[in-house]
């Protein structure tokens, strides 16, 4: 593992970025630490959402992350294998190797030292942390988490694919092409063939496992506190059920385009709703 000190231009944070080996080879991390004197022994996870809003959303992420090291908490803001910085392309990735090198880092960071842990998850991100937290065995909790915040979440990996599929059917059509469709989209996946879709390569093997992956409200987590965020122009959301407390916070919609800022008072109202 290799570390490297980065300079911030927030004085409430003091970053150490290292390449941490993981499952398919190095991975890019980013660890954010509070000032010692506020320091409280919490750590938080942030987990990003799916191909383009990945990109869209790091902005999100910076100023979460500076927002709650002011706060006084640790923060660990990985790139996922074929992502940012780790090593990998975006087509070799899988579900799975996903799901094992989250798993690795929370035991490199926070396994066997008495901190608690709190997960952050935007969009499909919050997807990828359900199956992490449901596929946990006893032996990988040596860990106390605290609080799960999904940040706008999709409720299907099925339904994340199916959505880039029509952008890159609809945009073929209005170039010409109008032989494409989804469902020819998922024959090419299910034959082993990789698709690019809004510039990025799709492997068949994360599609076929992605696809698998729903919310469900009842499915036990091993949180203290279980928070459904919804962001938006209306405040008003529908009902999830099980243990979650819903919150409605007003936002604009930051993870759809680079061009949209996030606005402090979402960064704010989200880092309270750990910190209550």
């Amino acid at each position: 593992m290799v570390h490297v000190s980065v300079m911030s231009n927030n004085p409430g944070e003091i970053l150490e970025a290292s390449f941490i080996e993981g499952s398919r080879g190095k991975l890019f991390c980013i660890r954010a630490l509070p000032q010692p004197e506020i320091a409280r022994g919490h750590s938080v996870l942030m987990v990003p959402p799916f191909a383009e809003e990945m990109n869209s959303s790091r902005r999100f992420f910076a100023l979460m992350r500076q927002e709650l090291c002011k706060n006084g908490y640790g923060i660990i803001q990985p790139d996922l294998h074929g992502t940012g910085d780790s090593e990998g392309l975006f087509s070799e990735a899988s579900w799975e190797n996903w799901l094992s090198d989250l798993l690795h880092l929370i035991k490199h960071f926070c396994g066997g030292n008495g901190e608690y842990l709190s997960v952050l998850a935007l969009r499909c991100g919050c997807l990828l942390t359900q199956d992490l937290l449901t596929d946990m065995t006893s032996t990988d909790k040596d860990f106390m988490l605290k609080y799960l915040l999904y940040v706008q979440p999709e409720q299907s990996g099925f339904d994340v694919l199916n959505t880039q599929f029509r952008m890159r059917v609809a945009s073929n059509r209005l170039s010409g092409n109008t032989s494409e469709s989804t469902e020819s989209i998922w024959q090419k996946l299910e034959s082993e063939e990789n698709v690019r879709v809004a510039g990025y390569d799709v492997g068949y093997e994360l599609a076929a496992q992605m696809r698998n992956s729903r919310f469900f409200a009842d499915t036990p987590l091993p949180a203290e506190h279980l928070k459904w965020i919804e962001l938006g122009a209306h405040s008003d959301i529908a009902p999830v059920g099980g243990k979650w407390k819903e919150c409605g916070i007003l936002s604009k919609p930051f993870w759809q385009s680079h061009d949209v800022e996030p606005e402090q008072y979402t960064i704010e109202a989200i880092a309270a709703l750990i910190n209550d």
